[in-house]
């Protein structure tokens, strides 16, 4: 974040130097430390509010843009976008999904403060790169948002400063995992069974695991796969749980809890 702050205030002195309201004593600031930040491009500094996360998409980009804070009680579906957008086309999406979340769905501060600080970091590459005189809207889109971010900040009573104080909140982790909690997961666990798996195209039945992977077994638990092993360890030396042969390894409940 002291690296993204840094460029925007690079970019900010370079704008007012092209437009020759910079006095001449000032010279815009350089990067500190690794040589390497020089390359940095705006796209691909940190961001508070849009995070990027891999996935597998039919297209160029091999990964998509996710909004932590834009869904619905209703629908939990993650929101994506296309990483292969630019800065305008994300705060235009940003923008579109902010009115109507406050138009269609009512939401009030403390939920749109989020989105709003999302439109906020794009400002400043909006007023770097976006700023000509748009033919299809005949305004210069980047000091577009940036009012608009003023005006809805106003709006919502928060500071236009503080919007980039927030930043999205983190799962709460799991101090102490019981053994019995991985011990359930595992005599409950069933694999998952797609359509057209029940049989093989030769006609044979489907065979089914004994039983789950590490992987699998932390996922049907909710914990780390670290924190897994170990439960299962113990599990193990009590006799309560058995390590199949074989790659990966599996693993089944025995004795009296299977």
């Amino acid at each position: 974040m002291e690296k993204r702050a840094t460029w925007e205030e690079t970019w900010r002195l370079q704008r007012l130097e092209d437009d020759g309201k910079l006095a001449p004593e000032l010279t815009p600031p350089r990067p500190q430390g690794d040589p390497a930040a020089r390359q940095v491009r705006p796209e691909r500094l940190p961001s508070t509010t849009i995070g990027v996360c891999a996935a597998s998409l039919t297209s160029p980009k091999s990964a998509s843009l996710t909004v932590p804070a834009g869904n619905t009680d209703e629908d939990s579906t993650p929101l994506v976008g296309w990483a292969g957008w630019n800065n305008l086309q994300v705060a235009q999406a940003l923008s579109a999904l902010y009115q109507r979340r406050k138009t269609e769905d009512g939401w009030q501060k403390e939920s749109l403060h989020p989105l709003l600080s999302g439109i906020d970091e794009r400002v400043p590459w909006l007023l770097q790169w976006h700023n000509d005189i748009d033919p299809t809207y005949g305004t210069k889109l980047g000091d577009f948002f940036r009012d608009f971010v003023a005006g809805e900040a106003h709006t919502l009573g928060v500071a236009v400063n503080d919007l980039r104080k927030w930043t999205p909140p983190t799962a709460p982790k799991r101090t102490t995992i019981d053994p019995n909690e991985v011990l359930a997961a595992l005599q409950t666990w069933k694999p998952e069974v797609e359509d057209g798996d029940d049989e093989e195209d030769d006609g044979e039945e489907f065979e089914s695991p004994e039983g789950p992977t590490d992987v699998e077994l932390a996922s049907a638990a909710g914990v780390p796969r670290r924190s897994s092993a170990r439960r299962l360890k113990k599990l193990i030396a009590d006799g309560l749980v058995e390590k199949l042969s074989g790659r990966p390894a599996r693993y089944v409940a025995i004795g009296d809890q299977a």
